[in-house]
């Protein structure tokens, strides 16, 4: 089983929506090209086992090392808001121990997100002015 974006309509910015649904069992892999994957929820599936005391435990395996990211049990903790980084050409596998499916979502992030090199000095010039201004109007204001 593949993960593969959803396409439905090209985005402006290049960032596509991207999920995967990660059944007991069985192992989910991603092969990530011209993009970094960026997952920010796992969530315990609508049809969960029914079994309170049961934890539904997701785990990724890169480089053949296996880390747990989310452990959910139902009741408790249903679904989680994360901020994993995957790198492309990187081959990542996720898989789910315990009895409830899983499902990841999140978006790809191009590479080149279209700036130059110009533009992004440009933006640090702004920022280091910013930061050495004295009537701090870069920071909140205060009294609003």
């Amino acid at each position: 089983m593949v993960a593969e974006p959803v396409e439905e309509m090209p985005s402006i910015s290049g960032f596509e929506f991207w999920g995967a649904t990660v059944v007991p069992g069985k192992t989910v892999k991603c092969e990530i090209t011209g993009n970094i994957l960026h997952i920010t929820s796992i969530a315990m599936d609508e049809n969960i086992a029914n079994d309170p005391k049961q934890r539904s435990v997701l785990s990724v395996i890169i480089d053949g090392k296996q880390f747990v990211l989310a452990s959910l049990k139902e009741g408790v903790c249903e679904q989680i808001a994360v901020d994993f980084l995957f790198r492309e050409n990187k081959p990542v596998k996720f898989k789910v121990t315990g009895k409830t499916t899983l499902h990841l979502v999140g978006y790809l992030q191009p590479l080149d997100l279209g700036f130059d090199d110009e533009e992004i000095e440009s933006d640090e010039e702004d920022d280091e002015m910013c930061e050495s201004d004295e009537d701090d109007s870069c920071d909140n204001e205060e009294g609003v």
